[in-house]
């Protein structure tokens, strides 16, 4: 199993890259300013282009530069090496090995059977409370949000990031805020990169907003501004919801499907976000 990871550790803030560059990806002159986020498909296509003997090579000499405009103007990270981007795992002699962030670890049976017990305990929880809209054929995310903040009474923070001295560029803390403590992170997961930066993106947010008062406070700002209430939100989140939407036919998000990165790479993240999913099995489609 091999796809790509979020290296959410290495990168700025923790809102949509809008474009991507390569460098020593692609033969030279190919390695231009991209749109949207990296994608395992066009970068297994570029390696393919070099023969094989020279092909781990390139993984380690390749880097991969995210921005928040579409021009590839303003940086979000710095340009990160592929290698740190791959997620691998495989077995060797009755073992299993994953690469993970240009390391490899060994997954012992017992901690990925406790891994995938706590995995399938966060996708059997549901959302009772609040009624999801339907996701419109053609819609985009920010759309949606807007849509979603009206459905259930919510702030729209989509876009809308916080600074604080940790995060000076700024994070994202939710797509949408409901009250009492309700933190909705949305994301369109037809590709498996989405749902690896979906999570990583609702841990930075939650991380950030446990342990730090100063994005508490810049958080109930935004959430003023965007006419919610900015006293319920209390010392930390109360609940985070990870709300994923399929357009490519495919119905539900399943805990084997969430994320590409082997299991004990992501373990960290579940263990450490301990997340209500609401999945997009059981919300209506046109």
């Amino acid at each position: 199993m091999v796809g790509l990871a979020w290296p959410y550790e290495r990168i700025d803030e923790n809102g949509t890259p809008d474009a991507w560059t390569p460098a020593n990806l692609w033969p030279r002159g190919q390695n231009h300013v991209r749109q949207g986020q990296p994608e395992w498909d066009e970068i297994a296509s570029a390696l393919a282009t070099y023969p094989t003997g020279r092909r781990l090579d390139r993984v380690d000499r390749a880097t991969i530069q995210l921005f928040r405009d579409a021009e590839g103007q303003e940086p979000i990270s710095q340009a990160i090496p592929l290698r740190r981007w791959i997620a691998f795992q495989t077995e060797l002699d009755g073992r299993a090995y994953a690469l993970y962030d240009g390391g490899w670890y060994q997954v012992h049976n017992d901690y990925a059977e406790n891994i995938n017990s706590r995995t399938a305990e966060i996708f059997a929880r549901r959302v009772e409370d609040l009624a999801f809209p339907t996701w419109d054929t053609g819609m985009e995310e920010a759309a949606y949000n807007e849509k979603l903040a009206a459905a259930v009474g919510g702030a729209c923070l989509d876009k809308k990031l916080i600074t604080t001295r940790l995060h000076r560029r700024g994070i994202e803390a939710c797509d949408v805020y409901v009250g009492e403590g309700t933190l909705i992170h949305v994301k369109k997961t037809d590709r498996s990169t989405a749902a690896s930066h979906l999570i990583a993106q609702a841990l930075v947010s939650t991380d950030s907003l446990c342990n730090d008062s100063e994005a508490r406070e810049a958080v109930r700002a935004r959430i003023a501004a965007a006419g919610g209430d900015r006293g319920s939100f209390g010392a930390k989140p109360k609940r985070v919801i990870l709300a994923m939407h399929r357009s490519d036919g495919r119905r539900g998000v399943t805990a084997e499907s969430f994320l590409p990165s082997p299991r004990s790479t992501s373990s960290g993240r579940r263990r450490r976000l301990r997340s209500e999913v609401w999945r997009s099995g059981s919300c209506p489609f046109h």
